[in-house]
C-alpha cells in the first residue's frame, strides 16, 4: 500500500518522463525529468517530501538553463 522505491512515469511512446524516489509515500532523494527525446530535463533532490539541495533545469542540448538551491523546501538562491 505505500510507495517505496523508484516510481516512473512514461510518455505515450514508452520513454521515461519522470523518475522519483519514495519512502513511505514521501519523496526522498533524486527526481529526474526527461524530454521526450530522452535527454535530461531536470534533476532535483527531496528530503522528507520537500525540495532540498540543487534543482537544475536543462535545455534539451544538455546545457544548464537554471540552477536553484533549496533548503527544507525554501528557495535559498537562484542562478540563471
Amino acid at each position: 500500500g505505500h510507495l517505496n522505491g523508484i516510481s516512473k512515469l512514461y510518455y505515450e511512446d514508452g520513454t521515461v518522463e519522470k523518475e522519483s524516489s519514495y519512502a513511505n509515500d514521501v519523496r526522498q532523494g533524486v527526481t529526474n525529468s526527461y524530454y521526450e527525446s530522452g535527454a535530461l530535463k531536470s534533476i532535483c533532490n527531496f528530503k522528507d517530501g520537500e525540495l532540498d539541495g540543487d534543482h537544475k533545469i536543462f535545455y534539451e542540448n544538455g546545457t544548464v538553463k537554471e540552477l536553484t538551491f533549496y533548503k527544507d523546501g525554501i528557495e535559498v538562491r537562484e542562478n540563471k
